[in-house]
């Protein structure tokens, strides 16, 4: 069970960082400017992935995905969040970790 529990936590921080890398990607390329970008981050929350705003970008993040009266809404983030690519990258990985320890 210990193998299988840090194969499971290797997998998971590796699907965190890529998708966090993703995400910011993706959110320049959306037009949000490069220091409200890399306020995000993915964490895995319990058996889900979570898109993390930390507080000093959380309004320019909220602006860049619900627009304001001067700029259209992003969707970045949400766009992200009903993505089940974190699911799939998750279970490669996994399958992954879990070659390498047999």
């Amino acid at each position: 069970m210990e193998i299988l529990s840090r194969a499971l936590q290797s997998a998971v921080r590796q699907v965190a960082a890529h998708a966090t890398a993703q995400l910011r990607g993706n959110a320049l390329q959306d037009g949000w400017d490069a220091s409200t970008a890399s306020g995000l981050e993915v964490a895995v929350v319990g058996q889900e992935a979570k898109v993390i705003v930390h507080d000093d970008f959380a309004d320019k993040a909220f602006q860049h995905e619900f627009g304001n009266q001067n700029h259209r809404p992003k969707a970045t983030v949400r766009k992200a969040s009903s993505s089940s690519q974190f699911d799939n990258q998750l279970a490669v990985l996994l399958d992954k970790e879990l070659g390498k320890m047999k």
